[in-house]
């Protein structure tokens, strides 16, 4: 009687540490997709930047937050993926600069993340244009390979913008309700 007790016990308990190492595994494992500025491209951002208020982790949430914002809308690959794949490509490498300029010293660091900052600032500027032209519908872009991407996608989207505001003034002087 008493070892049946003492045995289910032990199996209870064992259930119990294995469900709970599982449980702490499957959220961790969440945790660092989350983490990510590219869903299928692993950091090094330690997990603390999901909530820390460090200048560096609030400029990793931001790049995570405007590549979400490019993925937003109807998926097709066909005529945003080479812009959406470019801006995920420099925010990577941001990310990774960032990582290891929050590593040093706060001294040091401060001077580092001023100029990512501004990398930051002009990837968000760059997706929130490039989420719109996804949401109405953008031609292909062919990336030359001789300029950053973040130039190339800021004059393709320059060029989709003003070709838009050139076929809407064409259709309003003929008259042509849109």
């Amino acid at each position: 009687m008493l070892r049946d007790l003492l045995l289910a016990t032990t199996i209870l308990l064992g259930a119990a540490t294995i469900t709970m190492v599982l449980t702490t595994l499957i959220v961790l494992r969440h945790l660092h997709r989350r983490n990510r500025v590219a869903p299928s491209i692993r950091t090094n951002a330690p997990l603390a930047w999901l909530w820390s208020p460090g200048r560096a982790a609030r400029l990793h949430r931001r790049l995570r937050a405007a590549v979400v914002h490019t993925r937003l809308g109807p998926d097709d690959p066909s005529a945003t993926g080479p812009m959406v794949q470019a801006l995920v490509a420099e925010a990577v490498q941001i990310d990774g600069h960032l990582v290891a300029v929050g590593r040093l010293r706060f001294a040091d660091r401060q001077r580092y993340l001023r100029p990512l900052a501004a990398d930051v600032a002009r990837v968000e500027q760059v997706a929130a244009r490039v989420a719109r032209l996804r949401l109405e519908g953008a031609r292909p872009l062919q990336l030359a390979d001789h300029r950053r991407p973040l130039d190339e996608l800021d004059a393709h989207c320059a060029r989709v913008e003003e070709a838009r505001r050139e076929l809407q003034r064409i259709e309003a002087a003929a008259g042509i309700a849109t």
